[in-house]
């Protein structure tokens, strides 16, 4: 799962000896980290314009987690919103609580949803200098 750091952040060696000579991010103690969730919806009204749609979902969501973005899922051919969207959306328990809205009703609408965590971000092309296959700290 990807972390996101809210506030500031600095790359040191870890402190532990399984992960000896690794580097890890440390969080200033007045900040926080967020984990990235991407919420799939389906089941809301496609008709309505998609400004519209899209704060009727961040309304309806944004007690859940700080939504960084709404992107509706399109058919190839004709650009029509196809009925599936997916937020992305930052907090800890977001997934829980989306969970709760899972059968709610949007606009008339019964909503299907699920949270996914984010993938781990693979790096090993990169050359970063603390090694391994995905970001430190991120699991």
């Amino acid at each position: 799962m990807f972390r996101l750091m809210v506030g500031c952040i600095r790359i040191e060696p870890a402190q532990t000896k399984k992960s000896k000579g690794d580097l890890r991010p440390q969080v200033c103690k007045e900040h926080k980290v967020l984990n990235l969730w991407y919420i799939d919806v389906e089941g809301f009204d496609t008709s309505l314009p998609e400004d519209e749609m899209k704060e009727a979902l961040t309304n309806h969501f944004k007690s859940c987690g700080v939504i960084a973005m709404v992107s509706f899922r399109r058919h190839p051919e004709t650009d029509v919103v196809n009925g599936l969207v997916t937020i992305t959306m930052m907090g800890n328990d977001a997934d829980e609580k989306v969970m709760l809205l899972n059968g709610s009703e949007l606009g008339g609408r019964k909503l299907v949803v699920k949270a996914n965590p984010t993938p781990r971000l693979k790096l090993d092309h990169l050359n970063l200098p603390f090694g391994g296959s995905s970001v430190p700290g991120t699991s």
